[in-house]
């Protein structure tokens, strides 16, 4: 009896099993049955098999999984059709090995990792323009600010103009007429007041 192996798994341990227990998939067989033929391939137990395979190498080959499930699904549907095909219309058997079914992971893998490195680019990029957008919101925040001051200020000097004219246009009328009332635009001198609310001698 061949003593039972207690080493760390290898690359080629995890794709042996791998390569046994999609091959079952693909022929409707029990996971039980793929991890005996795996201990007998590998000298391990069928339980160390089996948890190597749901512990470490099953997500690996999730695609696989489902590509081998498919090729099930289609072998099924094969064997359940009745009618009689004509000789040019048999359908053409696709030769499929687990090699292609590896090359077909790895590119997988890669196209994976080119998606990866542009969803990282434009994460940056999003990042940045996040960054831009508050710049601008605090500058448009600012200028608001400074706005309203402005305008606070036009309407401070607003009013401070008109109690100016108020007050010139009294002194007019006090330059004009005497305390009794009396027109002295005869003999004082005259004023006007210019566009700009300023008085001048006339």
């Amino acid at each position: 009896m061949r003593a039972l192996r207690q080493d760390a798994w290898t690359e080629e341990d995890d794709r042996v099993l791998a390569e046994i227990v999609l091959r079952h998939i693909q022929q409707g067989s029990t996971q039980l049955a793929a991890f005996e033929e795996c201990a007998g391939k590998l000298g391990r137990t069928p339980a160390a098999c089996g948890y190597r395979w749901n512990a470490c190498v099953r997500k690996r080959y999730e695609a696989g999984i489902e590509l081998a499930k498919a090729q099930r699904k289609q072998a099924k549907a094969e064997q359940k059709r009745t009618f009689v095909r004509q000789p040019d219309d048999r359908p053409k058997a696709v030769d499929i090995s687990w090699s292609d079914v590896f090359r077909f992971l790895k590119e997988r893998k890669q196209q994976d990792a080119v998606l990866v490195n542009r969803i990282r680019l434009l994460e940056r990029d999003l990042g940045g323009k996040q960054k831009e957008l508050q710049d601008l919101t605090l500058a448009n925040r600012q200028l608001a600010d400074q706005l309203q001051k402005i305008r606070q200020e036009h309407e401070r000097m607003k009013e401070d103009y008109m109690m100016l004219v108020k007050i010139m246009e009294r002194a007019r009328k006090l330059t004009l007429f005497s305390p009794d009332g009396d027109d002295l635009r005869q003999t004082a001198t005259r004023f006007r007041m210019d566009a700009n609310g300023n008085l001048e001698r006339m």
